[in-house]
């Protein structure tokens, strides 16, 4: 029984020895852990800690996977002589150096490497050396040349036994350099983060990794295991819609335009019609050392005073609320008027005093647009309905399109009463007195050309996620019905009006048609003790029957030519013949149309009998001549034409709708009128009724 008790007691013995152990054990893990915790953890962090590792970052690529930007992989690769021990470094240095010779940064012969690692591991073998151990191979080396180095002889036993140190980082590469490069952006962690790089950072960064580095001699940290070994991750790739080649024609134009000018600065754009896909996007700002380059964009970021490019806002909100219509005529005082005080001019003096709005339009009178608005608007209780207007065109608004800097669009409200004169309405009625930017005013263009369905643009249509799995970015409507169809149609006619006979005549083309506006505006109005500073744009569309792009071109203060017209148009105009020799379904789409309208056959058409017989005969159209005569009518029946004898008498104003105007002036001359013409191509209206006595009067006559 006493031997019992005594091993129990023996064991309760060891039992509470253990007991106490761990408990002194849990204490001190406790002081070291809660107590002491952060003084430990400060001594562990100055020699080992976790650093974030970023994934390699996604490529940007264009609508055809052209590459706009990508990260590449560079190594810092460095040893440590003193790591590898004596045998090992004595038996393979030689060897070492015959491939540092040929592959290492610098010019060293084989014999300086040797001298250079020996004599930096002996002063270190006998103290008489502090600081970093690490000698640098190769400073920015490629994947390839980083797996040559980790074979050489000793660097391939590693870190620890060879002394092979490597960092890893990437840098981005921009293999088209210039070329859209403010669209693309940047994204630095010190600096401001732009274009598609700064928006999409999320996607394209990727999620980041832990590394384990140490630090040793000298204070360089270095990656515990080996680099190569870890897992990189990736970011996602972003699919652009910008075209490669499109963009290529619009930042040659465009350079060479402010180059010739000698501008401050300039932009263009192009965007798909029907999606609102940004194709093609270009900004030019001068430097001081009078090159040009893309570093700021101004096609989302610049905000200005439009100038005559804004008339359209003005007269489709005039047309849909049923203030005017294309026959409204309005007296331009012969291009200078006095509103409250303030005197408006036109650029050019016009022919005539009283025209009507597609004439005010093409011609860009501004009286003549502002004396529209102000009958409209002008007064105090119409001031809102002007700005409500403005505001149902999205024109308060950003477009929301994805990339960073986009500013909201200055427009006047009247509720704003310190801001607000009575001239705001005719001077914001020709785009003054309020700001916005070429994109946002592209925009409600290319709403005109969509049959009013407001797209927002667009810049990204597809991310491709690491794992393979794709994101699509549908184009998304904005606004669909903006205005009235009716409206619609009137603005489409007066923008086509601008190309074939207002201030972009001279810009016109004979392989396909287009409709825009120009705009001109004085940057330093303000100050008129200075020398005059314009803005030149030209903002439209083409085919002008069924669009396919909108485009917008601007100039900041050019100084050899300050029109729309003829500073930025001519832009417009080269871009488009590019566009048009390079888009073989656009050319398809234009001559397919071109054939319809030689095959299909005129519903009616009057003038001079011989010409028509020549004209017959000689495109092959079938016609049945019911009389012979000097001036007849031709009427389309079904797949031939039917000719009759028109009668012109003496005393009676005749009947010239549907003639041409040779023929038109001919008849009305040849009977005594005075004859006033508006507008290119066939006669559309007459300002006397057929059939009325002729007096000597004048009579108008409007082409169509």
């Amino acid at each position: 029984m006493e031997k019992k008790n005594e091993l129990l007691i023996r064991a309760y013995l060891v039992m509470l020895s253990f007991v106490v152990f761990a408990a002194v054990i849990m204490w001190k893990v406790f002081v070291i852990s809660v107590v002491e915790g952060d003084e430990w953890r400060e001594k562990g962090n100055k020699y080992v800690k976790w650093v974030d590792i970023e994934a390699t970052r996604g490529s940007i690529l264009s609508e055809d996977g052209h590459v706009w930007s990508t990260s590449s992989q560079f190594f810092e690769i460095r040893i440590d002589p003193v790591a590898p021990s004596k045998r090992d470094f004595e038996n393979q240095i030689d060897s070492l150096c015959v491939y540092l010779e040929r592959y290492a940064d610098g010019v060293k012969s084989r014999s300086e490497w040797r001298s250079l690692l020996a004599g930096k591991r002996r002063a270190y073998e006998l103290r008489k050396e502090k600081g970093s151990r690490n000698i640098l191979l190769a400073k920015k080396a490629n994947y390839d040349l980083y797996r040559k180095f980790k074979s050489f002889p000793l660097l391939r036993k590693g870190s620890n036994k060879g002394g092979l140190k490597v960092d890893r980082f990437a840098e981005r590469v921009r293999p088209f350099n210039q070329m859209a490069a403010r669209t693309i952006g940047d994204y630095r962690e010190t600096a401001d983060k732009t274009g598609i790089e700064g928006f999409w950072n999320k996607e394209l960064a990727g999620e980041t990794t832990k590394q384990l580095k140490k630090k040793v001699a000298g204070g360089v940290w270095i990656p515990v295991f080996d680099i190569a070994d870890d897992e990189i991750k990736k970011g996602s790739d972003i699919i652009t819609t910008l075209d490669v080649d499109v963009q290529d024609i619009v930042h040659t134009e465009l350079l060479e335009a402010v180059q010739y000018q000698e501008a401050e600065g300039g932009t263009a754009v192009v965007m798909e019609v029907e999606t609102g896909a940004i194709m093609a996007m270009s900004n030019l700002q001068k430097k001081k050392d009078g090159t040009y380059a893309d570093v700021k964009n101004h096609a989302i970021g610049t905000r200005t005073e439009p100038g005559s490019t804004f008339k359209l806002a003005t007269i489709m909100a005039l047309i849909d609320e049923g203030h005017v219509n294309l026959d409204s005529k309005v007296d331009i005082k012969w291009g200078v008027k006095n509103f409250y005080g303030e005197v408006m001019r036109d650029d050019h003096k016009p022919s005539n005093s009283i025209i009507d709005l597609k004439t005010a339009f093409s011609t860009s009178s501004n009286v003549g647009i502002a004396t529209y608005a102000d009958v409209a608007y002008g007064k105090k209780n119409d001031w809102k309905n002007f700005y409500n207007k403005l505001e149902a065109l999205r024109l308060t608004q950003r477009t929301g399109v994805a990339i960073v800097g986009e500013p909201k669009p200055f427009i006047k409200n009247p509720s704003d009463v310190d801001n607000w004169y009575r001239t705001s309405v005719p001077w914001m009625a020709h785009g003054y007195e309020l700001e916005v930017t070429p994109l946002q005013t592209l925009t409600l263009y290319n709403t005109v050309a969509n049959d009013g369905t407001m797209m927002r643009p667009y810049l990204v249509k597809e991310i491709i996620n690491p794992d393979g799995t794709i994101r699509k970015i549908k184009p998304e409507v904005l606004k669909s019905s903006i205005v009235k169809g009716e409206t619609i149609r009137q603005v489409k006619e007066c923008l086509e009006e601008v190309v074939i006979s207002g201030t972009g005549k001279k810009l016109k083309s004979d392989k396909y048609d287009f409709a825009g506006k120009t705009g001109t505006s004085r940057v330093n109005y303000f100050r008129p003790e200075e020398l005059p500073e314009y803005n030149a744009s030209f903002v439209g569309y083409f085919p002008a029957d069924n669009p396919k792009y909108s485009i917008i071109v601007m100039l900041y203060n050019p100084k050899k030519s300050f029109y729309g017209s003829t500073a930025a148009g001519p832009v417009f105009r080269s871009i488009t013949d590019r566009i048009y020799a390079i888009k073989p379904g656009l050319q398809k789409s234009i001559n397919e149309k071109e054939i319809q309208d030689v095959n299909h056959l005129p519903k009616v058409a009057m003038g001079n009998g011989n010409d028509f017989d020549k004209v017959f005969d000689y495109v092959g159209i079938d016609y049945k001549k019911e009389v012979k005569a000097n001036w007849i009518v031709a009427k389309a029946n079904t797949d031939r034409m039917l000719v009759d004898k028109q009668k012109i008498k003496m005393k009676e104003v005749p009947d010239v709708r549907n003639m041409g105007l040779r023929d038109a002036l001919y008849v009305l001359e040849n009977l005594g009128l005075n004859v006033k013409i508006y507008g290119s191509g066939k006669v559309g209206k007459q300002s006397l009724m057929p059939g009325s006595t002729i007096t000597g009067q004048e009579i108008e006559i409007y082409l169509n």
